[in-house]
């Protein structure tokens, strides 16, 4: 009499166990390039935050623009409201700079921006005449 086979042969454990590691090594690269991914989607999200963030000061600035030039030093010259550069300049008068302290100053504030190695800069001045700034 003849026994029945009650267990696996070794060929079938082992073809078992080479399609059980293409599958772990198939989900191992799925799961890097997700994790990949993931990271850049990330990156990409705070950079276009900050883009967003930027824009909205500058529309507020925009916004805010007011027709008040702005007297250099010499008290002769005059500063256009509103200046405008080639090279990734602007400057302008602005209201609505809140006081909150109550400060003796302008409700009106110069800003700048410009591009710095491709950033970009703002920059403002605590008061708008330049003949009124003392050094």
């Amino acid at each position: 009499m003849k026994r029945r086979q009650n267990g696996f042969t070794l060929i079938e454990i082992l073809v078992a166990l080479f399609i059980f590691a293409l599958v772990a090594l198939i989900s191992g690269q799925l799961l890097s390039r997700t994790i990949s991914a993931q990271d850049r989607l990330q990156d990409r999200g705070e950079r276009l935050a900050l883009v967003h963030r930027a824009m909205q000061i500058m529309q507020r600035d925009m916004l805010q623009l007011t027709n008040r030039s702005v007297r250099t030093s010499d008290d002769f010259t005059q500063l256009a409201p509103l200046l405008i550069n080639t090279d990734g300049f602007i400057e302008m008068t602005r209201v609505g700079w809140r006081n909150p302290l109550r400060h003796r100053r302008s409700e009106m504030q110069r800003v700048s921006y410009r591009l710095d190695d491709e950033k970009l800069v703002r920059g403002y001045w605590h008061t708008l005449d330049l003949s009124l700034i003392h050094i």
